[in-house]
């Protein structure tokens, strides 16, 4: 009701260039693809009079503009007479509602124009079709020189924690030792990890053995064979990953040297770190390259004839490659 207050009190009189006949000079502009055009905005403001009230020239200037401001459609009609009682009418609505927001806009110049014949128009005219409800049009009239209004802060949007991710990866690889053995041993490793976003739990098994001629400090030669299950929890940081490390399994060893060569099994134990990088490999496979470093949790000593001939030193460590292939 603010509205037709508003447009009533104006004075209709000082701009008709007859009695019966309102004259404006109209200048439209809406910067949005499915805003009508101005000849299309013409004719909304002609239903409304029963007359075309827009003529190049014309004292009074009608402009209009719609724009895209925040996530919303703002309007502005300035009714422009050249005296005090000018002012502009801002109206908003959806950003896809714009045929409505000018349908609006057009019952306010009308009424600026001419309230007489607008509410006249208006009560021999049948209702509207329904229509979905939408939210209120919005509607500020304010002086001409006023600052458009500002429109309410927007709370901050609280990021959502990103959903949780759980991979299931196999991998088979190879490895190269010291310290596990009086000489350098190469290995074969298999295993299978769970991980959830940056975190995952290894479960693998590696068996490696001493290669070509190994001899003690004595010049015995002799042949160890290590298995051993591993534990590694992990972190990950990208293609970056750093785990903590615990073996446990078997330690075989056999002198080749003496008169009745015996194989002795003994329990190995280690724990330690180690850290790697994977390379993806397109989405199912990736490369994946190690270095790992160990304290013994069991000091290994190979006896000959009853006689120490090499313990196993304080810090053991080694590399690693494996191929690792995704399957969940």
């Amino acid at each position: 009701m603010a509205i037709l207050a508003t447009a009533i009190l104006a004075p209709a009189s000082s701009v008709r260039a007859d009695p019966d006949r309102a004259r404006a000079e109209l200048a439209f502009k809406a910067s949005e693809p499915d805003c009508p055009d101005e000849a299309s905005f013409r004719n909304l403001v002609i239903a409304r009079l029963g007359y075309d009230p827009f003529q190049a020239g014309a004292r009074v200037k009608v402009t209009v503009d719609v724009s895209k401001q925040s996530d919303k459609l703002v309007g502005r009609a300035v009714i422009d007479r050249g005296q005090a009682s000018s002012g502009t009418r801002v109206l908003s609505g959806e950003i896809d509602r714009c045929e409505a927001l000018a349908t609006a806009i057009a019952t306010t110049v009308a009424m600026a124009l001419d309230p007489g014949r607008t509410l006249a128009k208006a009560e021999g005219r049948e209702p509207p079709p329904p229509v979905s409800p939408t939210p209120p049009t919005v509607l500020v009239i304010r002086e001409r020189d006023e600052p458009p209004p500002t429109p309410p802060a927007q709370p901050p949007s609280v990021p959502s924690a990103p959903p949780a991710r759980v991979s299931l990866l196999g991998g088979v690889g190879g490895s190269a030792s010291v310290g596990v053995a009086p000489g350098p041993t190469l290995g074969a490793d298999v295993g299978v990890t769970l991980q959830r976003n940056s975190l995952s739990l290894e479960l693998s098994g590696r068996g490696e053995t001493t290669v070509g001629d190994t001899r003690v400090p004595t010049g015995d030669r002799v042949d160890v064979t290590v298995y051993s299950a591993a534990l590694a929890p992990c972190a990950h940081l990208g293609g970056l990953s750093g785990c903590v490390l615990v073996r446990l399994g078997a330690f075989q060893s056999r002198s080749s040297d003496v008169v009745t060569p015996t194989l002795r099994t003994s329990t190995y134990g280690a724990a330690g770190l180690r850290g790697a990088y994977t390379l993806p490999l397109g989405s199912t496979f990736a490369l994946r390259g190690a270095v790992e470093g160990a304290l013994p949790l069991v000091r290994m000593t190979l006896h000959i004839d009853g006689a120490p001939v090499w313990t196993a030193p304080e810090l053991l460590g080694g590399v690693s490659i494996a191929l690792l292939t995704k399957f969940l």
